[in-house]
C-alpha cells in the first residue's frame, strides 16, 4: 500500500513540470489574512484528493500556525533546517525549473501533520547547489513522515474527533485569549485561522504556484 503513496507524489510533481504549473502570479495588493485563507483552502483540497484516492482514515486538516511562520521567516535561502517540531518544505521560485522535491511532497501530505506557517523570499534566492527558492513553508508537529503514520480505510474513519465534510480529520486550534477578549471554544480552519491577522509571510509570489500544483493535483486524483 505504500508504494500507491510514492506513486502519487511522483504523479503530482510530473503534472506540475508538465502543464507548467509555475507560472501564475497574484496581485501583491491582496492581504496577508487572504492569502492564507485561501492557501489553507487549496492545501486542505488537496490533502483532500489524496486521502479520497488512498483511502486513507487519519489525514488531518492543515491549519495555519503563526509560531511556524515565525521560525520559517528567521530561515534563510542556505539555512532551511528540520526542528524537532516541524518539517520543511523549500518552495520553488517562478523561475525555478524543477517543481517541489518528492520530500516536500510527502511532507506536504502527511496525514499526522496538523499545521503549517511559510514565509516568502522576497527577492527569491539561490542556494550554492543552484536551486532557486521562492519561500520556505514549515509543516508540524512531526519533523519526519513514516509509513507507520498512514491508516488506511475510509476517509475519516480513523480519525480521533470530528471529521470534515471531506474526509478529513478537524484539527482543533488553540486559541490565544487576551484580557479583552471572550473565550470561545476551539474551532475548525474552516471557521478561524491561527494568526491570521500576523503579517510576516506579506509577500505571496509563491501562492500562485501552488495554486495550480493543487489544481493538478486536484486533476490527477479525480481521473484516476
Amino acid at each position: 500500500m505504500a508504494s500507491r503513496w510514492v506513486i502519487f507524489i511522483i504523479l503530482l510533481m510530473a503534472c506540475s513540470i508538465q502543464l507548467g504549473c509555475s507560472s501564475p502570479i497574484l496581485s501583491k495588493r491582496e492581504t496577508s489574512q487572504e492569502v492564507k485563507k485561501h492557501f489553507l483552502i487549496l492545501i486542505n483540497e488537496q490533502r483532500s484528493s489524496v486521502a479520497q484516492t488512498l483511502k486513507i482514515a487519519n489525514m488531518n486538516e492543515l491549519v495555519w500556525d503563526k509560531e511556524l511562520e515565525r521560525k520559517a521567516s528567521k530561515m534563510t535561502c542556505n539555512r532551511m533546517v528540520t526542528g524537532p517540531d516541524y518539517s520543511v518544505v523549500v518552495l520553488p521560485s517562478e523561475r525555478a525549473s524543477s517543481g517541489l522535491s518528492s520530500e516536500s511532497w510527502a511532507n506536504l501530505n502527511g496525514p499526522t501533520q496538523t499545521k503549517i506557517g511559510c514565509f516568502d523570499f522576497h527577492p527569491p534566492c539561490v542556494e550554492t547547489n543552484g536551486a532557486d527558492n521562492g519561500g520556505v513553508c514549515l509543516i508540524g508537529p512531526k519533523n519526519k513522515i513514516n509509513k507507520e503514520d498512514i491508516i488506511f480505510g475510509k476517509p475519516g474513519s480513523a480519525c480521533p474527533g470530528e471529521t470534515r465534510h471531506d474526509g478529513l480529520c478537524v484539527t482543533q486550534v488553540e486559541l490565544v485569549e487576551h484580557e479583552e477578549e471572550v473565550k470561545k471554544p476551539p474551532k475548525s480552519v474552516e471557521a478561524k485561522m491561527d494568526g491570521a491577522n500576523d503579517t510576516p509571510w506579506e509577500s505571496n509570489s509563491y501562492f500562485g504556484s501552488l495554486y495550480m500544483v493543487f489544481f493538478c493535483a486536484a486533476i490527477m486524483a479525480y481521473s484516476s
